[in-house]
């Protein structure tokens, strides 16, 4: 996990902190959701941002095992300068 969200030196520097932190638990003793807000400033501008995230965590042996994440990917473009590269890839897309 350390890896995966190590930054890689593309884009904007995001200072961020994770804030509201709800974790629900499943059915499965080994699944939780955990749903959460990054709150942040782009070093480079100074903008503030808040991007909502869900992250879906399978821990065995409390060991994180495997996770989907799910991002507000507009907000995530838009902190990054690419949303009008978002918009020509879904328009891209459309039948």
């Amino acid at each position: 996990m350390r890896a995966h969200f190590r930054p890689t030196g593309e884009g904007p520097r995001l200072d961020r902190t994770v804030e509201d932190i709800t974790v629900h638990e499943t059915t499965d003793p080994e699944v939780i959701v955990a749903e959460f807000s990054y709150l942040g400033t782009v070093v480079e501008t100074g903008e503030s941002f808040t991007q909502p995230a869900i992250f879906v965590l399978h821990v065995r042996d409390g060991e994180i095992v495997r996770s989907r994440d799910y991002f507000d990917h507009v907000t995530g473009a838009a902190i990054r300068g690419r949303l009008d590269d978002l918009v020509a890839a879904v328009n891209a897309r459309r039948p």
